[in-house]
């Protein structure tokens, strides 16, 4: 297992140089209990999709060189009222990496790039049955604002889907 220290984390802007290591953590980094088993494709073959996943909206964390894990941050809304929230649409560390600080580090610089934005609110949404990835969050300062029962059916069961979010003002 890799050890992290937090301090030696460091998190930039995501580059079309990054496809590889980000596709490779995205193979390994989720399972039914934290991702859409639909969404995994075997033979998917680059990450970044101007679509649903543009460059523009990653941030990447290293440690000793290595990218290590990634944070998605998009407008969580295309409407005017809405552009003082924010969204998370994604985070994942590989998992030889986890428990060592790099997914809180994701989340303190993308409160802090929302914060430089001008945003008020960061949201998210979590499975109810990711307890690692609730502690996380409640660590770094969200909050359940919600949950949608049987939001989700996979693997044979329903699931519950959270809303959490962080306000910054």
């Amino acid at each position: 297992m890799m050890t992290t220290d937090p301090d030696s984390v460091t998190v930039r802007p995501a580059t079309v140089d990054d496809d590889a290591a980000l596709l490779a953590i995205e193979k390994t980094a989720w399972n039914s209990d934290s991702g859409f088993p639909s969404m995994r494709d075997p033979d998917q073959v680059v990450f970044f999709d101007a679509e649903r996943r543009p460059v523009d909206i990653h941030f990447v964390a290293e440690h000793a060189g290595r990218i290590i894990g990634y944070i998605r941050l998009a407008p969580a809304a295309n409407n005017p009222e809405s552009a003082h929230v924010l969204l998370i649409p994604g985070l994942a560390v590989d998992p030889a990496a986890r428990g060592r600080g790099a997914a809180l580090r994701l989340l303190e610089h993308v409160a802090e790039v929302a914060a430089a934005r001008g945003a008020r609110k960061i949201m998210l949404y979590v499975f109810a049955t990711n307890d690692a990835a609730i502690r996380l969050y409640r660590r770094a300062g969200y909050v359940e604002e919600g949950r949608m029962r049987d939001q989700l059916f996979i693997d044979g069961r329903y699931i519950d889907s959270l809303l959490m979010a962080k306000h910054l003002v």
